[in-house]
């Protein structure tokens, strides 16, 4: 791990420590209801805090390896190639439609990257300029010329909750097939969003900032497409339930 991103680690982890005695301290002081209170409050607050500091990390040895490239240090790319490949895949292949098709457009998606890193402008995080190649490589080969929006309102909710244990069996090679031919059947739009927010955990402004999809529209295609998602699976597993009797 760089230099750089170890002393960050050691200075917030030194930080935490101190707020945690000091906090344990007080809670020997209070009532045993309230202090139970306090307890399960900072749990919650340091899970979040652990999980925003390890994207924080991330994106920190990220700018340090693209650092190293641009400098001259080509072998460090493979660091980047290494982390995002997977993910990488997976977003081409479920907009290609196509295993071999999927490979050579991550090998594509990252040469150009690796091309262009010159431009990279450090305000957005490299996953987010990376994965938008990803898509307008992908939708070049499909030979697309745009993302379609959704022109019709449908209800919807600001937040988008969803069971993420059914996208987890994505992973789960028992449960994959029939994940991917439900995610199949799901439109070219509805697909992209579901599997840029569920499987590579962007955020709805990501992918906005990814796709041109307009915020609202981006919530809508992934309330549709969780909806059309639970649908086909449920046909589908009907449909091996019946094959299997």
């Amino acid at each position: 791990m760089p230099k750089t991103v170890k002393g960050i680690r050691t200075i917030t982890k030194r930080v935490m420590y101190s707020i945690f005695i000091l906090l344990y301290l007080y809670l020997l002081t209070i009532k045993k209801s309230v202090r139970l209170r306090i307890a399960y409050f900072i749990y919650f607050v340091t899970i979040s805090f652990t999980a925003l500091s390890d994207i924080q990390m991330q994106e920190a040895t990220d700018l340090i390896t693209i650092k190293k490239v641009v400098a001259g240090d080509i072998s460090a790319y493979s660091i980047l190639v290494e982390k995002y490949k997977d993910l990488a895949f997976t977003l081409a292949n479920n907009i290609i439609l196509n295993r071999e098709d999927a490979e050579e457009i991550v090998q594509d998606a990252f040469v150009k990257a690796f091309k262009s890193l010159n431009s990279f402008k450090r305000e957005s995080k490299f996953s987010t300029w990376f994965y938008r190649i990803v898509v307008n490589t992908s939708l070049n080969k499909r030979k697309v010329k745009k993302i379609y929006t959704v022109t019709d309102k449908e209800e919807t909710t600001d937040e988008v909750f969803f069971d993420t244990s059914v996208l987890n069996a994505y992973r789960n090679n028992e449960q994959k097939r029939f994940i991917k031919l439900a995610m199949n059947k799901l439109t070219d739009s509805e697909r992209l969003c579901i599997t840029m927010f569920y499987l590579n955990e962007l955020s709805v402004q990501e992918i906005k900032d990814i796709t041109s999809i307009s915020a609202a529209n981006v919530k809508i295609l992934l309330y549709r497409g969780r909806k059309h998602l639970y649908r086909h699976l449920q046909e589908l597993l009907k449909t091996e339930v019946k094959n299997l009797i």
